[in-house]
């Protein structure tokens, strides 16, 4: 047995008022197709690009083991280096993904690939995080820590969204003083004796996000992700909060801020 799902809303390039009006003010999540195609990084960004630009760089992995207390928070599984992560990628399915990666730090040239949309909203442009997962990643069921609008970028491969509406967030087991929801429950086929508030979820919503497409999701939402995404770029959309975190990122190493 499963959730309910409600499939999020497909548009194809959106203006700024109907961005604006139709989704950010009301604070619906959007997938938006056709939105990056004038950006070079459309044509060029593939796995034997980011190996070529990107090879030798040492990067931050992680699997699908649950929270370990005794690791420091978002402390990698595995490092190696991306060339090593891409042939892994190539050969086959693997639960293996690289998360909050600045890969623009290390590859600063990419920057130049990208043409952020002009959607009417301030995007952080100096932080685009890069990630990478196989068929078989996932990420558990959290929220974002300065809980941002966000974009999500795809460029290879595909994943599926689920999103929860805050309203309903409570009935996902939360765990106190944390942004993950409880490790024992399988989003994709939840056990909802075992989990009952589950049912109570009325408003989960997914999509399958593909090369082309950006997905706009609201804040303080719950996010589920299953990955096939070989290529995503994420952006956050300015506001308070954000701004406060982007400043607490500069003054603190990244443990510190998520502590």
């Amino acid at each position: 047995m499963s959730f309910n799902y409600t499939e999020i809303e497909r548009v194809t390039k959106l203006t700024k008022k109907e961005f604006i009006e139709n989704y950010y003010k009301k604070q619906r999540p959007v997938v938006i197709t056709n939105q990056i195609e004038d950006w070079p990084a459309f044509t060029k960004w593939n796995l034997d690009f980011i190996k070529e630009i990107a090879g030798d760089k040492t990067v931050p992995l992680y699997d699908s083991r649950k929270t370990d207390y005794t690791k420091k928070v978002n402390e990698p599984d595995f490092k190696m280096t991306m060339a090593e992560y891409i042939d892994i990628l190539e050969k086959g399915p693997t639960d293996l993904r690289i998360f909050l990666y600045n890969l623009m730090k290390d590859a600063p040239s990419m920057k130049d690939d990208m043409r952020w949309p002009d959607l009417g909203i301030r995007l952080l442009k100096n932080l685009p995080l890069v990630f990478f997962g196989g068929e078989n990643a996932k990420v558990f069921m959290h929220y974002d820590i300065d809980f941002p609008n966000i974009f999500h970028f795809h460029f290879d491969g595909k994943k599926q969204c689920v999103l929860v509406d805050p309203k309903e967030t409570k009935y996902m087991y939360r765990l106190p003083y944390s942004w993950i929801c409880h490790e024992e429950i399988d989003f994709d086929n939840p056990d909802f004796d075992r989990f009952p508030a589950l049912k109570k979820g009325k408003s989960v919503h997914y999509a399958i996000a593909t090369r082309r497409n950006a997905v706009y999701a609201r804040r303080l939402v719950a996010l589920h992700e299953v990955s096939n995404a070989r290529i995503l770029v994420k952006s956050t959309i300015v506001g308070r909060q954000t701004k406060k975190f982007v400043q607490r990122f500069k003054e603190c190493s990244f443990q510190q801020i998520l502590r």
